[in-house]
C-alpha cells in the first residue's frame, strides 16, 4: 500500500487510513469511457448526478488526480444486497 505524504515528508494518517473504516464506502475515478459506458447506462448526463466536492475527504483520498467534471464511482456493501454503485459527478465548491 502507498501512503500519501504531507508537505513536511510525514505520512498523512487521515488521507490514508480513512479507506480502513468499515463505514467509508470505496471511491474511485472513472476514465471517460468508462464514465461514458456507465451514464449511456443509466441514460443520464453527467450534469444530473449528485455532486461530490473537489475538497472532500474521500476525494482527496484518491490516488490519481481528480479535476473538476471527473465521475467518481463510489461501491458499497450492502450485505445481502451485494455491491451497490453509485456515481458523483467532482465540482469545484
Amino acid at each position: 500500500m502507498e501512503y500519501k505524504t504531507s508537505a513536511e515528508g510525514g505520512i498523512n494518517l487521515d488521507e490514508n487510513l480513512l479507506w480502513l473504516h468499515k463505514l467509508v464506502p470505496g471511491h474511485r475515478k472513472l476514465e471517460a469511457k468508462e464514465a461514458k459506458s456507465a451514464l449511456g447506462e443509466l441514460n443520464i448526463k453527467a450534469e444530473q448526478l449528485p455532486r461530490i466536492l473537489l475538497s472532500d475527504p474521500a476525494v482527496q483520498a484518491i490516488d490519481e488526480e481528480i479535476q473538476g467534471g471527473d465521475v467518481i464511482e463510489v461501491s458499497r456493501s450492502g450485505g445481502r444486497a451485494g455491491i451497490n454503485l453509485a456515481y458523483r459527478l467532482v465540482v469545484a465548491e
